[in-house]
């Protein structure tokens, strides 16, 4: 029983991974700032090839920007 648990646990884990994905490019899209630093810790990075920023409030600055 318990390597059907395990299973199910990671495919539990794996839905809500993608419901982030899905959530974080809706909000992105939606220019719904707030609630997208809501998705990262206040110490968060988000890292791309051209930058790295860290923390929530200059991450969302960040995407203000970019996405302006």
């Amino acid at each position: 029983m318990a390597d059907l648990e395990v299973r199910l646990a990671r495919i539990e884990a794996r839905c809500e991974i993608q419901d982030l994905v899905a959530t974080y490019a809706t909000l992105l899209d939606d220019h719904q700032w707030d609630a997208v630093g809501a998705l990262f810790t206040r110490d968060g990075v988000f890292a791309s090839p051209n930058s790295t920023t860290q923390g929530r409030q200059a991450i969302v600055d960040n995407f203000r920007t970019k996405l302006a």
